[in-house]
């Protein structure tokens, strides 16, 4: 089992910490830190744009790889082109009745590309990349984009990760594992930042450079080194570049942790609970946990798609919109004592893929990507899964799970939590 487990155990910090974010290169001290920007403060949530699906019944789908920033409760964000002066909102008194601007918790501070307006009646608003966010009165479920277009001066608020100068065969796409958006290959295989000498290989597997056309100029924070076997390597803020030969599909950060000299190349990282941690596992490219070490759970509908079982890694990982829609109905008082809720601290605040659901007895529980999560007291110890795939079905007839879901009803099952 290769040793993810330092690099990994991260995450648990909540927002990854600056120092977190970098390779460490002991080869050559002089050389900064490689930190990447956060890419969610406090109160804005991060989600795949969705589509429509018509058949076999009107349904909402993720599309991969498409972002737009939402405010705390995830709806959609808006920026518009009337806000010309940088941090200054021009949307009050109507239209900000049309257009609620995305608040800033009072405990927010401006960070990276995120800064906080002071409105005319003393609300503090989110910024990013010094435009104002708001959301739209028009919508009102997650995902609608009714806003998007409105008077030709409103648009989705989206992230900038890749809209920065990038040298051919060299983008940006969301690598789970690493949890954030991180640099890849023409392939879409991920990249490594790591030592300009790359003697440190361990066993069978190998870091391979990332080369360079041999004539080309410097892009943006990209440059080249010439190395000593005669390949012209990228170089990304000071930073050799490799990719790593046992990554095999879009996706995969086998690398991480194989050598401490090497680590994902992110540009921005996402924001995880100080509750909650990534546990490297083979099948399912990283699980959930707590601090205990053990598994978190969800409760999905049951669903076989073309893409794979609902269960496997690359599978199915459940639709938001289902998550949002179920809500806290997946486990009663009774289930609890079996699947104890995991439960948010005082004063949290949603970010990135987590957000909050308010509980009946007051306190709030934590979700990701739209789905509550629970613990599962079948599992004795760190590692274990008994809980997944756990067919206890629970038939849920509300009118609106079986809108969003399925007209016939659906049955809902016990699913482990993973990116």
């Amino acid at each position: 089992m290769r040793a993810k487990t330092t690099i990994l155990a991260l995450v648990a910090a909540g927002i990854l910490a600056a120092g977190a974010a970098y390779v460490a290169n002991k080869r050559n001290p002089a050389l900064p830190p490689l930190v990447a920007t956060i890419a969610t403060p406090q109160g804005v949530t991060l989600h795949n744009m969705v589509a429509q699906n018509p058949v076999p019944y009107m349904q909402l789908s993720i599309i991969k790889g498409a972002f737009r920033f939402g405010d705390a409760r995830g709806m959609t964000a808006y920026v518009t082109d009337a806000d010309t002066t940088p941090g200054k909102s021009s949307c009050d008194g109507v239209c900000s009745s049309d257009w609620p601007p995305v608040i800033a918790p009072a405990s927010a501070t401006a960070i990276d590309d995120w800064s906080i307006v002071i409105r005319g009646d003393g609300v503090r608003q989110w910024a990013y990349r010094g435009k104002p966010l708001y959301t739209s009165a028009k919508d009102k479920v997650w995902g609608e984009l009714k806003g998007d277009g409105a008077g030709g001066a409103w648009h989705v608020a989206v992230p900038a990760w890749a809209n920065v100068p990038m040298p051919p065969g060299i983008g940006v796409r969301e690598i789970a594992e690493a949890v954030g958006q991180g640099l890849v290959d023409d392939h879409g295989m991920a990249i490594y930042a790591g030592p300009a000498l790359d003697e440190a290989q361990t066993g069978r597997h190998a870091f391979v450079p990332v080369s360079a056309p041999q004539i080309v100029r410097p892009v943006g924070d990209f440059t080249t080194l010439d190395r000593p076997d005669g390949v012209r390597q990228w170089v990304y803020k000071g930073h050799p570049l490799y990719t790593y030969d046992s990554d095999v599909r879009p996706g995969d950060a086998n690398g991480l942790g194989v050598d401490p000299h090497y680590a994902i190349a992110l540009v921005a990282t996402y924001f995880v609970p100080g509750e909650v941690a990534l546990r490297p596992d083979e099948k399912f490219g990283g699980i959930w946990t707590g601090r205990d070490g053990k598994s978190l759970y969800f409760r999905d509908i049951t669903r076989f798609t073309a893409n794979g079982s609902h269960s496997a890694r690359g599978g199915d990982p459940g639709v938001p919109q289902v998550g949002r829609v179920l809500g806290l109905m997946g486990c009663d008082g009774t289930c609890e004592t079996s699947h104890p809720p995991l439960i948010a601290p005082a004063g949290a605040q949603a970010s990135g893929y987590w957000t909050l659901y308010d509980r009946p007895d007051g306190r709030r529980q934590w979700a990701y990507n739209g789905y509550a999560l629970y613990g599962a007291s079948a599992d004795q110890k760190p590692g274990d899964l008994k809980g997944n795939d756990n067919y206890d079905v629970l038939r849920v007839e509300t009118v609106a799970l079986r809108a969003a879901v399925d007209p016939y009803g659906s049955g809902l099952f016990w699913h482990v939590s993973t990116p």
